[in-house]
Parts: C-alpha cells; structure tokens; sequence
C-alpha cells in the first residue's frame, strides 16, 4: 500500500512519537523559567539541605546498627587455647594470662560430668593440673550484639597430663564486653556433638 494513498492508514497523533517529542519540549520551554527560578529560591535550599542531613543521618544510624567486628572474640578464642596449651616456660604465667581472657565471675561447665568452676581462682584450679601437647578450637559460628557475644567450636587436643587424651570436643562460649575489652563469661566444653 501507498503511504501517500488516501487509504494509507493515519497514525493518532497520541502514537505518534514524533508529535509527542514537540509537545515535551513545548511543555519544558514552558516549565524551565520555572525551575530555574525554584532552584535560586531559599525554599529549595532549605528542601535539598533536609534531603541531605535526613541521609546523612541514616548513614550513621545504619553504621551503628552493623555488628561488631568478630576480630577480638577470634584473639580471645585463639588466646585461650594458646594459654591452657602453655605459651610461657612459666605455667604460672600462662594461668595469669588465661585467666584475663575471663570475667572475674566467670563459669566454666563440663557439659559431660556436670563440674563447674566459677570465678577465678576456681578457673585457675581446673586448668593448672593439665598438660596439653595439642589444643585448636576450629569451625567458629560467632554470633555478635551490642555488648555480649556467642560463639560455638570445636577443638581438636591431646594431652599428657593428669591423663593421656586425644579427642575432638564441642564448646559454647558467651562473651560479653566489659571496660571496653571481650571476656569470657561462660564456657561449657564436652558438649554432645
């Protein structure tokens, strides 16, 4: 068919995309004094200048709300078998530094027996007698908050003292932050795996 034909079928101007190019750039010579005179007033400084505080704010409130880094509670974690496996010629000074890993009134539980030891000098009884030649706690699920902290190993060990022990164990640990520094509040060893 013709396009030049009186049968040719017309285009509504509505489709068209050429007529609807010359009505929006009709309309923009329209509206540009406009705008041009909205971006010199005061009220659009006042709107973009809320605009731009109203993010500024949820950066920093979305940077608060972004868990901890796990760094510290891995040292801890890392800490605590290298001290009870023995770091120092001094076992003295091993103990001394285990138990800084520690809250003053913290529990330690063998999940298998039921013993416990809370605090301290009790911390200091249950670790003193043992020899470890192996100690790796491995495969850390950390879960963080605010102030405390959870975290869940398992360690792989020998010892030679106050008997000969290889074996695979489960822990769960509890952190909490005191005075700006992670310590251990709970721990429960020999968990069921």
């Amino acid at each position: 068919m013709n396009p030049n034909s009186s049968h040719a079928k017309q285009v509504p101007e509505r489709f068209n995309v050429g007529a609807i190019v010359k009505r929006l750039k009709a309309k923009w010579k329209q509206l540009r004094p406009s705008i041009r005179r909205f971006l010199k007033h005061p009220l659009y400084t006042a709107i973009l200048g809320t605009i731009v505080g109203g993010l500024i704010v949820l950066a920093i409130q979305k940077s608060y709300e972004q868990p901890p880094s796990t760094t510290d509670i891995e040292k801890t974690i890392k800490n605590e078998a290298k001290f009870a496996r023995g770091f120092y010629p001094d076992r003295e000074k091993d103990i001394a530094e285990y138990l800084k890993l520690f809250a003053d009134d913290a529990l330690v539980i063998d999940f298998k027996t039921g013993e416990h030891w809370k605090g301290h000098d009790k911390i200091a009884e249950r670790i003193r007698p043992l020899h470890f030649t192996a100690l790796v706690h491995s495969s850390w699920t950390i879960k963080m908050w605010r102030d405390t902290a959870s975290a869940d190993t398992y360690t792989t060990f020998s010892q030679d003292k106050p008997t000969e022990l290889n074996a695979v164990g489960k822990e769960s640990w509890q952190f909490q932050k005191i005075n700006g520094t992670w310590k251990v509040i709970s721990f429960e060893y020999d968990l069921p795996q």
